[in-house]
């Protein structure tokens, strides 16, 4: 008994008094990464021309011969590079190097080593990952950037492919991980300077969370200035005046972003997208999406659903 009570009277002495052995508050930007889908696809035909999503993608591809064109800059998408698109970025791609006007796919589903074997040689297989990272995050300058292939990350990008090779719906904990992992590291290159986050001021930052991270909610001008104690009118002109939008403009932009994700990468019903970003019934939504997107939700899920972007 007496061991036990020293051991424990040793513990309790050296625990700091405040539990931590430092006072100085710090601070952090937590990043918050959603993975969406991460598929591997052959293609034979990969024709687009503007596309544009509110998400990220991450791209390699098993053989050189692909390009992806952002304005007048085209890079090469091959074994020995990653390529990183930020959201809202309108970017094109090729594979016979003449980029085209049109929409045209060839493709489809590699999901298990003979198939891959089989058709390697003459397909380009095509790994990509869309994602999410946070509404600070996902605030950036459109651009595409291009970065080398490190050995760390090449072990990663083979264990997903080995992965795809047996299972391509569930992914467990560990490569759930090495995701994760593989678009932190690139992210983590990008020039400091393309991360926009278009305000400075606290208390719009604090609305904008607020937005984003509870998209059913009406967020009535009303509520969110209470949140940061303003007056009505006053927070709608500082609003304004750091993002160049009205909060309500902004309020449905942010649903009909979310929606976009919901049709591309889930099979959801519409009435069930509508109601989960807040929207009372399908024709109100249907509206709206179609004066934001210019097309409507059943068009855009048609055009875009489950095809490699």
């Amino acid at each position: 008994m007496y061991l036990i009570e020293t051991f424990f009277a040793m513990k309790i002495d050296k625990v700091p008094v405040h539990g931590d052995p430092s006072e100085v508050i710090q601070q952090f930007v937590n990043m918050n990464i959603k993975v969406l889908c991460c598929r591997f696809w052959w293609l034979r035909e990969w024709e687009s021309h503007n596309m544009s999503f509110p998400y990220w993608r991450l791209y390699w591809n098993s053989k050189p011969g692909a390009f992806v064109k952002f304005g007048t800059k085209v890079m090469p998408l091959g074994p020995e590079n990653i390529i990183i698109i930020p959201p809202h970025t309108a970017f094109s791609t090729t594979i016979d190097g003449h980029f085209k006007t049109t929409y045209s796919l060839d493709g489809g589903l590699v999901d298990n080593l003979e198939q891959y074997l089989a058709i390697q040689n003459e397909n380009i297989c095509h790994l990509f990952i869309h994602f999410k990272l946070g509404f600070l995050f996902d605030h950036i300058k459109p651009n595409v950037f291009s970065f080398p292939l490190d050995g760390y990350s090449a072990g990663i990008k083979e264990s997903v492919l080995s992965y795809f090779m047996s299972e391509h719906r569930n992914f467990d904990m560990q490569i759930s991980i090495k995701l994760h992992t593989l678009i932190s590291h690139y992210i983590s290159l990008l020039p400091p300077e393309s991360f926009d986050d278009g305000t400075k001021d606290l208390r719009i930052i604090r609305v904008l969370a607020e937005i984003n991270q509870n998209i059913k909610a009406p967020h009535k001008n009303d509520d969110l200035a209470r949140e940061v104690f303003l007056a009505t009118n006053s927070f709608i002109r500082l609003f304004k005046a750091e993002l160049g939008e009205t909060p309500q403009n902004y309020v449905l932009r942010k649903k009909i972003e979310f929606a976009c994700v919901q049709l591309h990468h889930t099979t959801l019903s519409i009435d069930d997208i509508a109601e989960s970003v807040g929207f009372k019934n399908r024709y109100h939504f249907s509206r709206i999406f179609k004066a934001v997107t210019a097309t409507s939700p059943a068009a855009f899920r048609k055009k875009w659903y489950n095809m490699p972007k």
